[in-house]
C-alpha cells in the first residue's frame, strides 16, 4: 500500500513551511548575514534568493535522524541503498540515491513512515 503524503508534504512556497522557517529556525538570520538584507531591498528578488539559500542550507546542514536500508540485486550482486530521514531544526525530508526529493515535512512521524515504506521490498 502506497503512503499518501499529499496532505502533509510541503514546498518552500507553502505558508506553513515559511512560517516554521521564520519562527523556529536560524535561516533568516543566516541569510541576512550573507546578503546584508535591508528593509528597502527588493523583496521579490530576495525571496527567490532566500528560497535557494534555505534549500541549500537545509540540504547541506541537516542531520540524519533515521535510516533504512533496502537490499536489492543489481548486476548479479546484492547491494544496499539507504533511505534516510534528515532533520534541520524541525524540517524533515527524505533522501535516497534511487529516488528524487519529494519535499519537506514538519512531522517526524510522516517522514519516518515515508522512508520506511520506500525502503520496504
Amino acid at each position: 500500500m502506497k503512503l499518501d503524503i499529499s496532505d502533509s508534504l510541503l514546498s518552500f512556497d507553502h505558508e506553513t513551511l515559511r512560517r516554521h522557517i521564520i519562527d523556529n529556525t536560524d535561516l533568516v538570520s543566516r541569510f541576512r548575514s550573507v546578503v546584508d538584507l535591508h528593509l528597502n531591498d527588493d523583496a521579490v528578488v530576495k525571496l527567490d534568493e532566500f528560497k535557494d539559500f534555505a534549500a541549500d542550507w537545509i540540504f547541506n546542514e541537516a542531520e540524519c535522524v533515521e535510516s533504512f536500508d533496502k537490499d536489492i540485486e543489481m548486476y548479479g550482486e546484492q547491494m544496499s541503498f539507504s533511505h534516510n530521514v534528515l532533520d534541520y531544526q524541525g524540517i524533515y525530508f527524505y533522501q535516497s540515491m534511487d529516488y528524487d526529493d519529494v519535499g519537506y515535512w514538519l512531522d517526524y512521524e510522516v517522514a519516518f513512515n515515508y522512508a520506511r515504506e520506500a525502503a520496504s521490498p
